[in-house]
């Protein structure tokens, strides 16, 4: 099965994958549905769906398909579905840690425990320099790349 993802966004997270062991973001992809019950969100989360559908919550929950994101909030557990839909699921998630968010104003409307957004040029760019400077950055860029995400999202 063919992913027809043709942001460069995907084919900068499929370099970085084979260029370094450690790496500061995640890939989950499925060609088949994941029902995964109960996953605890111990770090703010952001997933960027480049594939496929996410499901969040049961019922009539939050739906987040190719081309958007969704940034959580730490939270006790939740439940997710992972959904191919005329390709593979595929997804970015970058967890960020207390250091990353420390000192950062973020005053928001919104009183959700999450933030759910279309994937903008300017944030495309912005998780592939991301992404394209894990293949060098110390921790302490690494940090600093993840907090100017953060800052990007507010300003969006």
């Amino acid at each position: 099965m063919r992913i027809p993802i043709t942001s460069n966004l995907y084919h900068v997270i499929r370099r970085a994958d084979h260029q370094r062991q450690y790496l500061p973001f995640s890939i989950y992809s499925s060609y088949k549905v994941q029902s995964l019950l109960n996953v605890p969100i111990t770090k703010p989360l952001l997933i960027v769906v480049l594939g496929g559908i996410k499901e969040l919550g049961t019922g009539h929950g939050l739906v987040c398909h190719a081309g958007e994101f969704i940034f959580l909030s730490n939270s006790p557990a939740i439940n997710m579905r992972n959904i191919p839909k005329h390709e593979m699921y595929y997804a970015l998630l970058i967890e960020f840690d207390q250091k990353d968010i420390d000192g950062l104003y973020v005053n928001s409307d919104n009183k959700h425990d999450y933030l759910i957004g279309k994937t903008c040029q300017t944030l495309e760019t912005c998780l592939t320099q991301f992404i394209e400077s894990s293949a060098w950055a110390c921790e302490e860029i690494i940090s600093l790349r993840k907090r100017e995400i953060i800052l990007l999202l507010k300003e969006l």
